[in-house]
């Protein structure tokens, strides 16, 4: 729902707003009275003339995860990093912080931890392990996993890029695995879950 102020500042300036007020415009006039005018954009997109829209559906339907639940980026991280890569990586890294709104959603699924027999568990997923030493920081990375841990409650936490799980060829950029460190990281996961739910670590699903 759009607030008052929002409603007034944006919407009341709107060519068919003032028109319908009486302020008389070409294009207000159009809105009115044009049905080709009105869907002018959807009629671009049905012929396929609107180029932005057409590499906006290629870019969503080349980045839909295939059929394993892997996203299909099958780029390997090229180490030394490009420079594009690097100020990629340090501008991510700068100032790396949990907001205080995340943090209130980590302290309420503790909350709904505590409330139900399902097992929540918290998983880093693994980032390249020099991009936290040489651009993000250990001091950051530290203070990082020890503000999750504070507002964690009773939720476990397994970090995972000081375990060196997966290769440099399995990363398709710093942050980010391509499909080969996907399977890898999945068959890990699977197999500490297994371990975790035997030992009574967690809770064995119901059913």
């Amino acid at each position: 729902m759009l607030d008052r102020s929002l409603t007034g500042d944006t919407l009341g300036d709107l060519a068919w707003a003032r028109q319908v007020q009486g302020a008389f415009s070409l294009e207000g006039w159009l809105y009115l009275h044009s049905d080709l005018y009105r869907y002018r954009w959807m009629v671009r997109d049905w012929l396929g003339l609107d180029s932005n829209r057409i590499e906006m559906r290629r870019n969503i339907e080349a980045s839909a995860p295939s059929d394993d639940g892997f996203a299909p980026r099958t780029e390997v991280l090229a180490l030394p990093r490009t420079p594009k890569e690097v100020e990629r990586v340090a501008l991510l890294f700068e100032d790396f912080r949990i907001a205080p709104g995340e943090i209130r959603a980590l302290e309420d699924f503790a909350r709904l931890d505590a409330g139900t027999t399902t097992a929540v568990l918290l998983l880093e997923m693994p980032v390249h392990p020099d991009a936290i030493s040489e651009y993000m920081g250990e001091d950051v990375y530290e203070a990082f996993n020890a503000t999750i841990r504070a507002h964690a409650g009773s939720l476990p936490y397994w970090t995972t890029t000081s375990l060196n799980l997966i290769p440099d060829e399995g990363f398709a950029d710093s942050n980010h695995l391509n499909p080969s460190g996907a399977a890898l990281f999945s068959r890990w996961l699977g197999e500490r879950v297994g371990e975790a739910i035997e030992g009574g670590v967690l809770g064995a699903p119901a059913g």
